[in-house]
């Protein structure tokens, strides 16, 4: 009879020698296996990344997206909004008030020669929107405003004279807070002032300057 024993050891030293690979396949695989699974939850769960705000260049010159420019403040941007205010001339002063302790408008009054006398031009920054439009309202109580030729901006004229004598009229942005009231000794002083004395910025450049055409 054959004896077994060697051919046992035979495979006993085959099993052990492939043991090893056997075990470490499946354990290989899984890890393959675990590592797409892992790497598609990784990228399913990070967003995509917005595209950056495009920059403009605002109302004081500073390039920054268009949402962080805000609405021009204080003589600097009053200027902006009405060009032909001058308020270093020597012509313009700033109205002080009181009330300190209260908000105000920021506002320049301006006497201005025309037409051999002299027209006052009070330029204003208006708390906010709704209170201005609701004070000069009530200032023209009884007096429909006009719309502008361009639809942009609230014209009150008012057909009786002041108690100081002069006739008064005033020109308020529809959606930001800016307003010009001019007096003058005649309603067609008055009117011709605000024809030729005062401009006005576009309401879409009011923080933001236009873009500048490539040659």
């Amino acid at each position: 009879m054959i004896d077994p024993a060697p051919e046992r050891g035979v495979a006993l030293r085959v099993v052990r020698r492939w043991r090893s690979p056997l075990v470490l396949i499946p354990l290989v695989a899984g890890l393959m296996v675990s590592g797409v699974i892992g790497a598609r939850m990784l990228w399913a769960d990070i967003p995509p990344k917005p595209a950056p705000s495009p920059s403009v260049v605002c109302w004081n010159g500073v390039e920054q997206p268009r949402i962080d420019c805000g609405l021009p403040t204080g003589a600097s941007g009053l200027h902006w909004v009405f060009p032909t205010f001058r308020p270093y001339s020597g012509r313009c002063e700033k109205e002080i008030r009181a009330e300190r302790e209260l908000e105000r408008p920021t506002e320049y009054t301006c006497r201005v020669p025309f037409r051999k006398t002299t027209v006052t031009l009070l330029y204003s920054q208006r708390t906010t929107l709704e209170r201005g439009l609701k004070f000069i309202a009530s200032v023209y109580e009884g007096i429909d405003a006009d719309q502008s030729r361009s639809g942009e901006r609230l014209v009150y004229r008012d057909p009786s004279a002041r108690r100081d004598g002069t006739y008064q009229l005033t020109v308020s942005y529809e959606r930001v807070p800016y307003a010009v009231t001019i007096n003058a000794a005649t309603i067609e002083l008055r009117d011709q002032a605000l024809e030729e004395l005062v401009s006005f910025r576009p309401p879409e450049f009011i923080s933001v300057r236009p873009e500048k055409k490539a040659r």
